[in-house]
């Protein structure tokens, strides 16, 4: 199964949003949880019988709230917002050619379809977390299969609880995995 999954910390500053690559590429990890992040949604998309590529971006409060705010119309940080490439070029964060272009696609990785692109923010993930009583690890895990399957088309906002089931089953089925996500944050 060809997947790729680019990992972008947009915590880190400007001089640190390398993306780190499923392919051992161009921006080699900083912590452990991003490399448990990406193995994670390898092994989601291999259970669904996916091939692609998709970009996680992990962001702050302000950013996600003002994505948050553009794209749903709703204020405020949410902990995960996924962009589909399917969509419209409205729901986009960027065009394909300067998603390409930003991370240097080589040859190989052109055949895979871009899936899009998933923002996660950790803080919102904790205080979810905290809030739920929640272990914040196994929550941030969760947030990102949750954006991961709505960019392969399970949205639990019209559906008959397929998502939820969905979600249940690959936290079950790839139990090690999640217990490997860390939720990032300060090394």
């Amino acid at each position: 199964m060809a997947c790729k999954v680019d990992v972008i910390d947009l915590l880190q500053g400007e001089e640190d949003d390398l993306p780190v690559s499923s392919d051992g590429g161009q921006g080699a990890a900083s912590g452990g949880w991003c490399s448990a992040i990406v193995d994670f949604i390898e092994s989601v998309l291999e259970a669904e019988g996916v091939e692609g590529r998709l970009t996680v971006a992990i962001v702050d409060e302000e950013a996600m709230a003002g994505l948050n705010t553009q794209y749903r119309g709703v204020e405020g940080p949410t902990d995960v917002l996924s962009f589909c490439y399917a969509m419209s070029q409205e729901t986009q964060l960027m065009s394909e050619e300067e998603f390409l272009a930003d991370l240097c696609v080589d040859e190989e990785e052109q055949g895979l379809a871009d899936l899009g692109e998933i923002a996660v923010c950790p803080s919102v993930v904790a205080r979810y977390a905290a809030e739920e009583g929640e272990d914040p690890d196994r929550r941030f895990a969760w947030s990102v299969l949750h954006g991961v399957l709505h960019l392969l088309g399970y949205d639990h906002e019209t559906d008959a609880g397929e998502m939820f089931i969905k979600e249940q089953v690959l936290l079950r089925q790839l139990e090690p995995l999640v217990k490997a996500v860390r939720l990032p944050g300060p090394d």
